[in-house]
């Protein structure tokens, strides 16, 4: 039930990116400046879409009148859930190479966080006519997807805490930047403030320079800047440690529902013969 109705919750509050022009506004500072790339538009479009309308529907597969009394529907939320989150995710694993700064430790959590989902989801439908399986698969691909969830609780937590203590940069590319400050979103002395970003870069007569980064202060209810490197500072960790969480957590939940799960009246399952997994 906790699980459900956060994410019935989380869904429906991003259901507010179903508006194209809301999604430029909502992403955290400098993200759009990568997602209206043309790599990276369409997946995070996908990612949005797909994954609000699959996390409401998803809901629906837990309820147990549904699951005893209305079979086919349970199916065919089932085919139709899967249909939409696995190219979903998938798609917010491509977006991941840019999100929230695109550190190495937001990448490998973002990809590991889309293989466990796809590969649970996949070997849950594989299992679909072994009950007892089929149920502990959907139950760890609902458990790995919401740690996005955790991952915010987390974040929230760890982004004060850095703030408070100060002395943590974040490295912004000078593109990056000056696009911020071309939408409203700067600081009222850009030069100053980065100073690496208004030198002229000097050229060797073969290639040019790559571009200059320039550090930017972690920093909450500060300029947009500092607020995202704030957020790009925590996510990865945040994300890692909400994933050991929610692995270990529907292990725990699992077997503790074992002998329950086995014997409740009313539910469609397996004989004796199917071994758990």
């Amino acid at each position: 039930f906790i699980f459900g109705g956060a994410m019935v919750g989380f869904s429906l509050a991003r259901t507010l990116m179903f508006n194209p022009e809301n999604v430029q506004h909502s992403t955290v500072p400098g993200e759009w400046f990568w997602y209206r790339q043309k790599l990276y538009k369409p997946n995070i479009f996908i990612h949005i879409y797909l994954s609000i309308i699959a996390g409401l529907m998803a809901v629906f597969q837990f309820i147990p009148a549904i699951r005893r009394r209305k079979m086919i529907l349970h199916r065919l939320n089932g085919y139709m859930t899967l249909i939409l989150l696995i190219p979903g995710t998938i798609a917010g694993g491509i977006v991941g190479r840019r999100a929230f700064g695109g550190s190495p430790s937001t990448q490998s959590a973002y990809y590991t966080a889309t293989f466990l989902t796809v590969g649970a989801a996949l070997t849950g439908y594989s299992k679909v006519r072994e009950t007892r399986k089929h149920r502990k698969w959907m139950l760890r691909a609902v458990a790995y997807v919401n740690s996005v969830i955790t991952t915010r609780i987390v974040m929230i937590i760890a982004r004060e805490i850095l703030s408070q203590a100060g002395g943590y940069y974040e490295l912004w590319s000078c593109s990056e930047l000056e696009f911020l400050q071309q939408n409203g979103q700067g600081v009222p002395n850009f030069t100053a403030s980065y100073p690496i970003c208004g030198a002229t870069p000097a050229r060797n007569g073969f290639s040019p320079v790559p571009p200059p980064f320039a550090p930017v202060l972690v920093k909450m209810r500060s300029d947009p800047a500092s607020y995202g490197s704030a957020v790009r500072a925590t996510f990865g960790m945040a994300l890692w440690v909400s994933l050991v969480i929610h692995v270990i957590g529907v292990e725990i939940y699992i077997r503790s529902t074992e002998s329950a799960n086995q014997h409740r009246i009313g539910f469609i399952l397996q004989r004796d013969k199917d071994e758990s997994s």
